[in-house]
């Protein structure tokens, strides 16, 4: 088990994020708008060879999503049709929103963003997880706009990812 170095605190805040895939209404396996539920708790999960023919959108494999959504692909023996390779999270579900493809996305969008033409569906087979936290060095001053965005990560965080 890795531990901080002397000079590190430990973690503010520490929780498990899985991940999502974020489908636009125009690639949707359903056409029904009432078989999309709201939240996280209710992401129903997708077979993703049943995808193979549309179009996805993935982040390059210096990024850490990039290197876990073909971890993903590869334990369903899924090789998906690869439309276009971006470096952010924010532009490839930006040109999901589009139209353009289906991207692999962290839950936190799942769970922090409600738009009518966007679904969020969790791989069927894949039930990993990463770990997210906040770490800063102790004996060292901590301005206060520092302390505020701690405390507010300390509200704030456990919140957006409470047990669902």
């Amino acid at each position: 088990m890795l531990h901080p170095p002397p000079n590190v605190k430990h973690p503010i805040l520490k929780k498990k994020e899985s991940f999502v895939l974020a489908i636009p209404d125009s690639l949707c396996p359903f056409s029904d708008p009432s078989q999309k539920e709201e939240g996280i708790s209710a992401t129903p999960q997708i077979h993703l060879p049943a995808l193979s023919a549309v179009p996805f959108i993935l982040l390059s494999e210096d990024h850490d999503l990039g290197k876990i959504s073909r971890k993903i692909c590869d334990t369903a023996a899924f090789h998906p049709n690869i439309r276009c390779i971006c470096t952010s999270s924010n532009t490839a579900f930006s040109l999901a929103r589009r139209g353009m493809g289906i991207a692999f996305l962290p839950e936190i969008y799942a769970r922090t963003t409600s738009f009518p033409d966007i679904h969020f569906f969790t791989p069927d087979h894949f039930h990993d997880t990463r770990d997210i936290c906040a770490v800063y060095r102790k004996n060292i001053y901590h301005h206060a706009q520092f302390q505020a965005l701690l405390a507010l990560l300390r509200e704030i965080v456990p919140a957006i990812y409470r047990a669902a």
